[in-house]
């Protein structure tokens, strides 16, 4: 089922004419960070949200 929502998004995106699609997801999740990568999404940065470290992932549209 995650694939099929991160390909909606995608296509939402696309349709909306924008370059990248945008995640959060918890610095300590690295399963979850791993299975983000192998989707095609990449770090750009690490931000701190209700003291906990977030990292911001995206991919091309």
């Amino acid at each position: 089922m995650g694939n099929e929502v991160i390909s909606f998004v995608r296509d939402m995106g696309s349709a909306q004419q924008r370059q990248f699609i945008r995640l959060d997801c918890s610095a300590s999740s690295k399963r979850l960070i791993h299975w983000y990568e192998k989707q095609g999404f990449y770090f750009v940065d690490t931000v701190i949200v209700n003291s906990k470290n977030m990292l911001l992932m995206e991919m091309s549209c």
